[in-house]
């Protein structure tokens, strides 16, 4: 912490020293101990008063020399003792020292590394030569030899001040850095019963004259001591502390020839008077009154109080919240509450603060109402927010309760009997509002940590990293970043700057500047609604600018404009997320792009709708596609109290253990699924075969899953002689399909009409093959369990079905049609009876395959990260306030009047590129292309499409 430490002369007295204190290195600054010299001030009790104290290994900053030690020779014949230059340590590293420069490492640049072994030398040899391509200057090499000395055990008559012919000690590279290879080796000491010596070394009083090279057992008690002390003042830093700096006093005898530092251990002082580390008594005391004065200042502590003494964990993370309709487990009609419950809570786990907003539209059991509460405009008048919370596995679950959200869950979540619900587009916008009014009106630590003693402490141990990153999930929440840029950052000094007397610390700054990604579950529903709904959005108008242009859905000539929610969440959001990367790739088509691919594009392009390919969203990195995860603590055959039977792939044939968890017994995989499959099929009424192929579907009965497809495949797989189990309601034709399947085939199929969790995870662990047909799949979960059940899924390679299930763990085919599902029926089938030990490495490798969330939550972190803004200052005032008061003044007397500007600024920006937007539906837009036009660039591109395909 001092600027800057004068050089070392070669004719100093520093050089001509015989001994020099041993050095230890901590971190950044390196310490060592002397004996304290008298304070002139009257700042020590006692001239002999001894402290601990850091300081660099060449870090002096004064010498003062005796008048009569001129020149002190190791070798001098003279008797009696002379007394060696006193030396007061710096308080901080140098920069250079003898020609070498400190790195920002900490090591030390020059001819030898500032770390080495010295190993042991008697003498000059005399075959010995002069170290030659040395670049350190002449007063570095002989500081090195001055060390060298240090670890012998005895010396020649030879001045330190000699000739560029000095004979340079043996030097080698260690890895733990600068360490004498002596006996007194205080890390090694430090570690072999350093506190038992330290205990000795107190109870003999550490008398005024040890002698720093002494007998074995001084060396190590001392050495221990000396250590605990050493790592006392590192582990008790005070940076903002100035610290009352040693003085080491050396003696040379005739006799041995080593030097007695006449010095005892005591503590660290610091300015205010605090001091820290391992103490002893002092023979070298005035007086006894002295003597016990210090004692009651300084209290003894043991070595291994010093060194288990836990330092506080600083806590850092991006601030995330979640807007979801629904969430599991209190809310859930498909894959959409499974993401949003499982991924927070992923996400959560590397340390972010996460929140999920979802609609309260029952009494869930452990959610508890807060007392916070707040009032939105919307459909022309102003309605009042109630916020119900729980707080677990790390994730705060923040429910919106109103009366028109309260209609019940599961199938009555978005309509009832007689369809959708009118009021949708209200229902919803009002979960929007919400949700970012949510962090302006609950403190920070009731919102992200639970609230209480706990959540306020973990509060002033967090750094957000960033500004809040909001996280739409499909149309449903879509209206999250129209709201965010329209209502709130485009009219921030009204919206938000006035909010400031009142608003939760920072929270005004942080929604200024916050950023929105949208998650596309399925682009199937987009949330169409009328045109003239719009006035009831409140959305500003100053100026002739409208935000409706991000919101306007064409659907062909004469069919007038609405409005489409999620084509405005793609428009104004900074990155856009869909749940596999070949689904992402899928939708910019107009195949499967459902009418959207031009608007996908745009994200993923610089906002150009142009078709480049398969570099479309590459080169921005907006628009990618995650495959989701599965939760591996409710899907683990190890544990599933549903099955008959568990089993694990980590067992070899004829293993078994003991579940200490659930008590049961867990066999291998061969026996685990056997047993499972015969269970079930004295369940459903199957004949009872443990070799024949048992095939299942698990799901939705529409056209999506291609249902029609596999019911029109039954029939040849009963006649290859296999089983065929069907689960799952929806379309009334499909269903009636599976229970004239279960009619024509009684003891070779099931056709189960209707949904139970816990008949499918039998059905999954049971079954040997899993058809997915799926038209297309944006993701799919199924084919996940199946993986990790050890079942092999029969899947259309489309979405996250090509993704996921590859040949080397299942059987992929296309296109999606009756032949060709027959051909992949087959291959499975027969594989299954012809090829069992392929069969089983399949088995096993996909049971081990890496299916959880932390890989989907490394891809969701890191882009979030990217696209997250810097955290105002006034975030992170409070934290800060706690470490370093000083900067945080410093913070809270700056000017924030440009950070409202500013965000109008970036909204309007924001504005412009929405209402650019491709607004038509790609479906019905009629074409306008010439057919000269088409001609050419039209075959071209085709050509270059069958291509890739191929």
């Amino acid at each position: 912490r001092t600027s800057s430490v004068p050089r070392l002369r070669s004719n100093s007295p520093l050089l001509r020293l015989a001994r020099v204190p041993v050095p230890l290195r901590f971190g950044r600054a390196t310490r060592c101990l002397g004996r304290a010299r008298r304070e002139r001030n009257g700042a020590m009790a006692s001239q002999s008063f001894p402290v601990i104290t850091r300081c660099a290994f060449g870090g002096l900053g004064k010498v003062s020399c005796d008048k009569t030690a001129k020149s002190v020779r190791r070798g001098s014949s003279q008797g009696g003792s002379r007394t060696a230059p006193r030396v007061n340590a710096s308080s901080s590293p140098p920069t250079t020292l003898g020609g070498m420069c400190r790195m920002d490492d900490g090591t030390w640049d020059g001819a030898l590394p500032p770390r080495c072994r010295v190993s042991k030398v008697a003498g000059k040899s005399p075959d010995t030569k002069p170290r030659r391509n040395s670049t350190v200057s002449e007063a570095s090499r002989k500081l090195e030899a001055a060390v060298s000395l240090m670890s012998t055990e005895a010396y020649h008559c030879e001045d330190i001040a000699t000739e560029e012919t000095h004979e340079a000690p043996d030097f080698s590279w260690t890895p733990t850095g600068f360490i004498p290879d002596h006996e007194n080796n205080i890390i090694a000491h430090l570690f072999g019963g350093g506190a038992a010596c330290q205990a000795e070394a107190s109870a003999e009083g550490n008398q005024s004259s040890q002698v720093l090279f002494g007998s074995d057992g001084d060396e190590k008690s001392d050495d221990a001591a000396e250590a605990a002390a050493l790592i006392a003042v590192f582990e008790s830093d005070k940076p903002n502390q100035e610290i009352v700096t040693a003085e080491t006093t050396m003696q040379q005898t005739d006799v041995t020839k080593e030097i007695a530092p006449k010095r005892s251990l005591a503590l660290s002082r610091y300015k205010d008077g605090t001091q820290h580390g391992p103490s002893t008594s002092s023979e070298d005391c005035e007086d006894s009154e002295k003597k016990e004065e210090m004692e009651k200042v300084v209290p003894k502590m043991s070595a291994e109080e010093v060194v288990s003494k836990p330092k506080k964990k600083k806590l850092s993370g991006v601030p995330i919240i979640f807007v979801t309709s629904e969430v599991a487990p209190y809310s859930k009609t498909g894959g959409l509450g499974d993401v949003c419950g499982a991924l927070p809570k992923a996400l959560a786990a590397k340390g972010n603060a996460v929140v999920v907003v979802s609609p309260l539209y029952e009494e869930f059991a452990g959610v508890a109402p807060t007392d916070f509460s707040c009032q939105v405009s919307l459909g022309h008048e102003t309605h009042t927010i109630r916020y119900w919370r729980q707080h677990k596995h790390g994730v705060t679950y923040l429910f919106v309760q109103h009366s028109s959200l309260q209609r019940g869950g599961g199938g009555k979540i978005y309509g009832d009997a007689e369809g959708p619900y009118s009021d949708n587009a209200f229902r919803f916008a009002l979960l929007s509002l919400s949700a970012i009014e949510a962090p302006l009106c609950v403190p920070w630590g009731e919102l992200f940590f639970g609230g209480g003693v706990v959540g306020a402490a973990t509060k002033k141990n967090f750094t957000f990293t960033s500004a809040p990153v909001f996280v739409a999930n499909d149309w449903h929440a879509a209206l999250t970043p129209v709201f965010l840029t329209a209502r709130y950052q485009s009219v921030a000094r009204s919206a938000l700057q006035n909010r400031l007397d009142w608003a939760p610390e920072g929270s005004c700054e942080a929604i200024a500047r916050a950023t929105c990604v949208t998650i596309v579950h399925n682009l199937f529903h987009l949330g169409i609604f009328p045109a003239d709904l719009y006035r009831s959005l409140h959305l500003p108008e100053l100026h002739g600018k409208e935000w409706f242009p991000s919101l306007r859905w064409r659907w062909g000539a004469g069919r007038g404009e609405s409005m489409n929610f999620l084509k405005a969440g793609l428009a104004l959001s900074s990155a856009a997320v869909l749940v596999s990367p070949t689904y992402a790739k899928e939708t910019q088509t107009k195949l499967l792009g459902c009418g959207m691919d031009g608007v996908l594009r745009s994200v993923g392009n610089f906002g150009s709708d142009a078709d480049f390919g398969v570099m479309n969203g590459v080169m921005s990195g907006n628009l990618i596609g995650v495959v989701n995860g599965v939760d591996l603590q409710e899907w683990n055959p190890g544990t599933d109290i549903h099955l008959a039977q568990c089993y694990s792939a980590d067992l070899a044939p004829g293993e078994t253990f003991t579940n200490a968890s659930t008590g049961k017994t867990v066999f291998d995989v061969m026996a685990g699924k056997a047993a499972n499959k015969a269970s079930l099929q004295r369940e459903l009424g199957l004949r009872e075969d443990p070799f024949v192929p048992l095939i299942g579907f698990i799901g939705r009965l529409d056209s999506q899953k291609g249902v029609d497809v596999l019911l029109d495949v039954v029939p040849r797989l009963v006649e290859l002689g296999a089983q065929v189990v069907l689960l799952g309601s929806g379309d009334p034709g499909l269903e009636n399909g599976l229970r004239q399947i279960e009619m024509n085939f009684p003891g070779n199929a099931v056709g189960w009409v209707g949904f139970s969790v816990p008949v499918s995870h039998r059905i999954t662990s049971a079954i040997d093959i899993l058809a997915m047909p799926s038209r297309f799949e944006p993701c799919g979960l199924n084919q996940l369990y199946a993986l990790r059940y050890g079942t092999l899924p029969v899947a259309h390679k489309t979405g996250g079905l090509k993704d996921t299930v590859t040949p080397d763990v299942g059987f992929p085919f296309a296109p999606c049609n009756r032949d060709a599902l027959c051909v992949a029926m087959e291959h499975a089938v027969w594989t299954y009876r012809n090829d069992q030990p392929k069969w089983q490495k399949m088995r096993l490798r996909a049971m081990r395959k890496d299916l959880g969330w932390d890989v989907a939550a490394d891809k969701y972190e890191r882009l979030l990260k990217r696209v997250a803004a810097p955290a105002p200052h006034a975030l992170n005032h409070e934290s800060l306030r706690e470490s370093n008061s000083a900067l945080a003044q410093i913070r809270a007397s700056e000017d924030t009047s440009s950070e409202w500007k500013d965000a109008e600024k970036r909204a309007e920006k924001t504005r412009i590129r929405a209402s650019n937007a491709p607004d038509r539906d790609t479906r019905e837009a009629e074409t306008t292309t010439s057919e000269g036009e088409d001609s050419w660039a039209r075959k071209v591109q085709e050509t270059l499409k069958n291509l890739l395909r191929i």
